[in-house]
Parts: structure tokens; C-alpha cells; sequence
């Protein structure tokens, strides 16, 4: 996967729902330092933005994600270390997500 490009990040804003918009640019363009990768989906009417953050310099990468409800009145933003997406990947490997709900059982 490539960074986006100047290009990409207009089209991508301009895809977007105002909602979100402004918010999105704003971390896009917070540190030219680091580089953006990023996926759009649209479903059900809901919009997600993924982003990951890569900054080679500060040596770190985070994970961000934008969402909007399905009226677009409102927007969830969550970010996450790369190491904290890879714990959740990781214990979602391990459940079995076809057996009756039960308590949570730790390490």
C-alpha cells in the first residue's frame, strides 16, 4: 500500500461527509513528518475512514478511525498504537465467536 498522495487526499476529503471532514484534514495535515495510508468505505449508509500514521522520524504508527451514524449527525473517532490493534487482532484469533457468550477468561 502506497501513502496517499496530495491528489488522494483531496479526493478522499472531497468523498467525505462535512461531518468528518474537517476533522480528518486536520490530522492529515498535522505533521508533514508522517506519512498516511488509508482506506474509505461506505456502508449502509455509514462512512468509515481508516488511517494508519506512520512517522519514521518519532518512530511511531497509529492506527485512526473515523465513523459517522447513519443519519451523519454525528461522528466516532477512536486512534490506537499499531501494537494495540495487533493485541485486539490477536485475542479476536483466539475467541470462538460460535459458542454460547460466556465470561471473559484473561491470560
Amino acid at each position: 500500500m502506497k501513502p496517499i498522495t496530495p491528489a488522494c487526499f483531496n479526493k478522499l476529503l472531497n468523498e467525505l461527509p462535512e461531518i468528518i471532514r474537517h476533522a480528518a484534514a486536520a490530522l492529515l495535515e498535522s505533521d508533514a513528518r508522517s506519512r498516511f495510508f488509508g482506506k474509505l468505505s461506505k456502508t449502509n449508509g455509514r462512512f468509515q475512514l481508516y488511517l494508519i500514521e506512520r512517522n519514521d522520524i518519532e518512530a511511531y504508527t497509529v492506527c485512526h478511525c473515523f465513523s459517522t451514524d447513519k443519519l451523519e449527525r454525528d461522528y466516532a473517532y477512536e486512534s490506537m498504537p499499531l501494537e494495540g490493534v495487533e493485541t485486539f487482532f490477536n485475542m479476536a484469533g483466539g475467541i470462538d465467536f460460535t459458542s454460547r457468550p460466556g465470561r471473559y477468561e484473561g491470560p
